[in-house]
């Protein structure tokens, strides 16, 4: 049945069932559920190495963008402060609401990280603008 569900599509992610569980077993161990903390996307981290998943840390999105059709992001452990522990990693849907990561290039993180330092300081330019003209 799952071979004939498999068969119809090329892509197997549109089809519900075969998203309901990892047929093949290749999915990584270490896997990532998004949530929300307030206005705070965040990324919890479990580890399926054994029967069941266990609960491993909770990352700060702080930043989301596509390049070259893959879909990246900057992150950071929750709750530290700093750029110095960033994390940029690309990201892909798996089965059961769960998100992978993979690495990318240097060539694209040093893309993925300029693009976000010029927003970063636009976002400090536009704030001392309505700090200073008090709007």
């Amino acid at each position: 049945m799952f071979e004939s569900l498999r068969q119809r599509s090329r892509d197997p992610s549109v089809n519900l069932y075969l998203r309901l569980m990892d047929l093949d077993g290749t999915s990584p161990t270490t896997f990532y559920m998004m949530d929300e903390i307030g206005r705070t996307q965040v990324l919890l981290e479990y580890d399926w190495s054994g029967e069941w998943p266990v609960f491993c840390d909770t990352y700060e999105v702080l930043y989301k963008t596509e390049l070259y059709g893959k879909f990246c992001l900057i992150m950071r452990k929750y709750r530290e402060k700093g750029l110095d522990g960033c994390i940029v990693m690309e990201y892909y849907p798996g089965t059961q609401g769960r998100i992978f990561m993979r690495g990318l290039s240097e060539a694209s993180v040093k893309l993925i990280v300029d693009e976000f330092m010029r927003k970063v300081k636009r976002r400090k330019k536009r704030l001392a603008f309505s700090c200073a003209t008090g709007k």
